[in-house]
């Protein structure tokens, strides 16, 4: 009984695609695309020009479901990626984010994916977190070098309502300001 309810519960867990509003950089217009659990095979890695190897990742972290960005009318179109995990099966927390290669930098052809998987991410917080873990996402930004670190943080703080922990790499999105991510980028 406890497997099949185990496995019930992760099922649901999995479950929880959105439906997403992306920007086409070229157009102006606002494009539909869906956020959708993937296995790991489907996952890219650095063989394919990301910086993070996202099927190896995923396979180190426990309580850990990886996400898809795809453009809803082109689904092979990968947007960006996301690893979400529950720290002790209570916090919510951006294990890894990344943006498709071609949606980086300032000849990207989409904008608002990483807005996508981070409203994404507060909508799975409100969902799954516990106690004083509900509507409460963590993030450590991971970059090489300190002076990039401080330009992510930065840019997380302004565009998206992240505060940092101290002198961390450690940051955090509560209450209002993930209610506005929800409200910009996803569809209800």
């Amino acid at each position: 009984m406890y497997v099949l309810y185990n496995f019930i519960i992760f099922s649901i867990w999995r479950s929880h695609n959105m439906n997403a509003k992306i920007l086409d950089v070229s157009t102006g217009k606002i494009r539909k695309a869906v956020i959708i659990d993937a296995k790991a095979t489907e996952l890219p890695s650095i063989h394919d020009g990301w910086e993070f190897n996202f099927p190896s990742r995923l396979k180190e972290l426990s309580h850990a479901i990886a996400y898809k960005l795809i453009l809803k009318e082109e689904p092979e179109v990968l947007l960006g990626c996301l690893i979400f995990q529950m720290v002790n099966g209570t916090g919510p927390y951006i294990a890894y984010l990344e943006c498709s290669p071609e949606n980086k930098g300032k000849n990207k052809r989409f904008d608002w994916v990483a807005g996508c998987l981070i409203a994404f991410s507060f909508k799975q917080s409100l969902i799954r977190g516990k106690g004083d873990y509900q509507g409460y996402l963590e993030l450590d930004v991971q970059e090489k070098r300190d002076i990039d670190a401080f330009k992510v943080m930065s840019n997380y703080s302004k565009k998206y309502g992240f505060k940092r922990y101290g002198l961390t790499s450690t940051m955090c999105l509560v209450d209002e300001d993930g209610h506005k991510l929800i409200e910009k980028y996803l569809e209800h």
